[in-house]
């Protein structure tokens, strides 16, 4: 009965905050609110920050302190490719789901759907493809499939007609909607990372992430568009992962967005030429 009165309480608790709880370790934590910070050490120095939708795994460790005058229960989450600690008052339990991609490949918005203009030249890229990228687009952010294709759009005219590249420089683009865009694509060469576009994917979430993160939805269709292309061979099983700022000179893409993507599967570091921004 003592058990079960427990479980009820931190349900209850779920719904608001998780102060004064202790999930199970492996548990799928959420950011409840905007701009919530992410620091060091509990009350220490803030290193980012996680909005409503951002979902990491819980290590199994919480402590309290005090920050300007106030009693605080930090929980260690799994942030950057270390951890993170968050004030228990902005965090609520999420479901298992949350904090894993759903199988399979995302939606894919083709070309013809989102209005693309023919390249006006393409060079095949080699299967399978051993390294991905990941960047941000710095522009605004969209959560609509209508305004994620007027940006697409814009971005293509501007590496066409301002940078004279032969079509949209990256292989696919993600929106907080949820959706892929195609842009290369699986088979084409990218214009995205310099000296490492022939042998690279280039995947870039449309907005700009050096504070806070995309929502989970893109950063799904991310995890989402490696596993499909692993599993339909275009991507080398033993690929390796990067930002791009790991093989360029470059903040991009965005430290927040850098600081997820170090914490996942394959992720290689630093290449040649990189200045780590």
């Amino acid at each position: 009965m003592l058990a079960l009165f427990a479980l009820i309480v931190l349900v209850a608790q779920s719904t608001a905050d998780l102060g004064g709880t202790d999930p199970p370790t492996g548990s799928c934590i959420c950011a409840d609110g905007t701009g919530v910070n992410v620091r060091n050490d509990a009350c220490g120095t803030v290193v980012g920050q996680i909005n409503t939708g951002n979902c990491l795994e819980y290590l199994g460790t919480v402590t309290n302190c005090i920050l300007d005058g106030t009693v605080y229960d930090f929980y260690e989450l799994s942030y950057g490719g270390g951890s993170g600690w968050v004030a228990g008052q902005y965090l609520v339990l999420g479901s298992a789901s949350q904090c894993r991609a759903p199988a399979g490949c995302p939606n894919i918005v083709s070309r013809a759907e989102w209005g693309a203009r023919p390249p006006t030249s393409t060079s095949n890229i080699a299967h399978p493809i051993p390294m991905v990228f990941v960047h941000h687009t710095e522009t605004g952010a969209c959560n609509t499939q209508a305004s994620c294709e007027a940006i697409v759009r814009s971005i293509q005219d501007y590496h066409m007609d301002s940078n004279g590249w032969s079509d949209i420089g990256y292989n696919f683009l993600v929106g907080e909607d949820g959706n892929a865009y195609e842009g290369r694509g699986w088979d084409h060469v990218g214009a995205h990372a310099s000296d490492w576009n022939s042998q690279s994917l280039g995947i870039s979430v449309i907005g700009s992430f050096m504070t806070s993160p995309p929502n989970q939805a893109a950063l799904n269709v991310i995890e989402q568009l490696i596993s499909c292309g692993t599993d339909s061979g275009d991507i080398e099983n033993f690929y390796t992962l990067h930002g791009h700022r790991d093989g360029g000179c470059t903040d991009c893409p965005g430290d927040a967005l850098y600081a997820i993507i170090r914490g996942w599967p394959n992720y290689g570091g630093a290449l040649p030429g990189s200045c780590k921004k």
